[in-house]
């Protein structure tokens, strides 16, 4: 996917060169500041970074326990880290957060490890490995031409007959949708196009962790969920469970499907521009199922290599992929996205784990059962704080990220992968534009 952006120029004002301190905390917001921000996510910690870093007061609100929005490693469910959230450096030698990681000497990989596909009955030889990935790359680049073009189409009608009785169809919808957390005719060929990607790269002890490190000593005011802004006045007045807060300005960073559910009230309400460009950037869906094994059984029986990506042509008409023994742990973590997320994640925890195990059952036989240990399932689309995993663009809509980052009366700013062109569904994307937010929201300040 694509290739430069006007963005990449902002990365680094987001990025902390400090020690990393102790996270601060507090019960309560002061009164009166220069800046609320809506969210400690990415964005909002990058927002409140660069506010405060000009001297200007800044209250980070935040409806949940932690920091990081989705971006949370977990270390206690299956006894190793496991990412919820986001997994990859994505656009890994653009990447802020990697820049941090080597200053702070945290270990990544630098690839995504040996894919191997499963057919049903047998492994695919070389020749079909090889066949598959030449599909592969002729039907993503039908998507990208269409969005070279500038057709902001479905991405399946860009693809055409392309999928036409190939055996290798099913393989490249599941691997579309996870990429895009949309199936092809739900999203946009354009916005598709204007990804950039520079190659993925996953985090050993987990992303999560690392934002929580990019996180301390910034602070935040956590469980404070914003129930209402009101930009009637001069400024604004943001209502929260503890109280109210008044502010010169207020950055936005909640994700696009929580707005648009009403979940913060807006008195006037949002013009109907906005309103559009909310629609038409909602949140997809992706969830995971992390699957621990009281021995390296992949390794031990089954000669998996570190790192490895599975691929599944049988057992559903929608299967997971799977990253097996992620930096050589015991370990398996099966991706679901689209439809299926969402289906799977109203079955609930029971029905994911069942799933993702037979499915894996169905490529390493049914000795794989005795040995699972420990589990963990993420529920993205269910929670209320961001109904959903990240944002997509529909099919004619891809522009809508543009009118969502643009800000209302010089009070009302907006950031989150969302407002990214160039790097949405990334943490990186987020950090980019809560920094413009935030410069943004400065510069308004300075003209009042």
């Amino acid at each position: 996917m694509n290739r430069g952006s006007e963005q990449a120029k902002e990365r680094s004002e987001g990025v902390d060169e400090r020690s990393p301190g102790s996270a601060k905390t507090s019960g309560r917001a002061a009164p009166d500041v220069d800046v609320v921000i809506v969210g400690a996510g990415i964005a909002g910690l990058a927002a409140a970074k660069t506010v405060r870093a000009q001297g200007r007061s800044a209250a980070l609100l935040e409806a949940r326990g932690r920091v990081g929005g989705r971006a949370y490693t977990d270390s206690s469910a299956v006894g190793l880290p496991f990412d919820r959230g986001c997994h990859w450096l994505h656009n890994a030698r653009e990447n802020p957060f990697r820049e941090l990681a080597d200053r702070w000497g945290v270990a990544y990989g630098r690839d995504r490890g040996p894919r191997r596909i499963y057919l049903g009955d047998r492994w695919a030889t070389r020749a079909e490995e090889r066949a598959r990935a030449r599909f592969e790359r002729e039907a993503f680049d039908r998507v990208e031409r269409a969005g070279a073009a500038g057709r902001d189409v479905a991405a399946s009608e860009a693809l055409g007959d392309a999928l036409d009785g190939s055996p290798w169809a099913p393989m490249f919808v599941q691997r579309y949708t996870t990429i895009m957390g949309v199936e092809p005719a739900r999203s946009s060929s354009l916005d598709f196009y204007n990804y950039e990607d520079s190659g993925d790269y996953p985090v050993r002890d987990g992303f999560g962790a690392l934002v929580a490190r990019y996180a301390e000593g910034v602070e935040v005011s956590l469980e404070t969920p914003v129930r209402a802004i009101d930009w009637s006045g001069a400024g604004v007045v943001v209502e929260t469970l503890r109280g109210k807060l008044s502010a010169r300005a207020v950055i936005i960073t909640a994700p696009t499907s929580v707005l648009e559910a009403g979940v913060i009230r807006f008195t006037p309400q949002l013009p109907e521009w906005k309103l559009a460009a909310i629609a038409g950037v909602p949140m997809g869906h992706s969830n995971k199922v992390a699957l621990r094994f009281d021995r390296d059984i992949l390794a031990e029986d089954f000669e998996v290599e570190d790192d490895t990506n599975l691929e599944l042509a049988a057992g559903a008409p929608q299967v997971p992929s799977f990253q097996l023994r992620p930096f050589g742990r015991a370990l398996a973590i099966a991706h679901v996205a689209g439809e299926l997320a969402r289906e799977l994640e109203r079955a609930g925890p029971l029905a994911m784990v069942g799933f993702a195990r037979d499915q894996l059952q169905l490529a390493f036989g049914s000795s794989l059962a005795r040995h699972l240990s420990a589990y963990a399932t993420t529920a993205w689309s269910a929670d209320p704080w961001s109904l959903g995993a990240f944002s997509f663009a529909a099919p004619g809509r891809a522009s809508a990220r543009e009118d969502y980052a643009r800000p209302i009366a010089e009070r009302l700013f907006f950031a989150g992968d969302a407002a990214s062109v160039g790097a949405f569904g990334s943490a990186h994307g987020a950090l980019e534009t809560g920094v413009l937010a935030a410069r943004a929201a400065l510069d308004a300040l300075r003209r009042l």
